[in-house]
């Protein structure tokens, strides 16, 4: 039986184009934290390069996102332009 990968916390930029899809998808349920669904394949942004499935979104420059909805953070998302930092955590909980 192999050893659990630590969670570790990381800072990624990504590139946000205007009016262009930023390439991510993010979900949050109700007492959890926002997690990555789904990262696209876009020569719009590089969050396919850096993003994983299942990482879980603490901040989005340097705002915290564990208390908002669903809804607010895809529109605090798609409301930035150029370069997002986006601070997520990745591994075992």
């Amino acid at each position: 039986m192999s050893a659990p990968h630590p969670k570790t916390e990381k800072t990624y930029s990504v590139n946000v184009r205007i009016g262009e899809n930023h390439g991510i998808t993010i979900k949050k349920d109700d007492n959890s934290l926002a997690k990555v669904s789904n990262v696209s394949l876009s020569k719009n942004t590089n969050a396919w390069l850096k993003l994983k499935r299942e990482d879980k979104v603490l901040r989005i420059d340097d705002k915290p996102v564990w208390n908002m909805t669903e809804e607010q953070i895809n529109t605090l998302l798609t409301s930035k332009l150029g370069k997002v930092n986006m601070v997520v955590r990745r591994g075992s909980i």
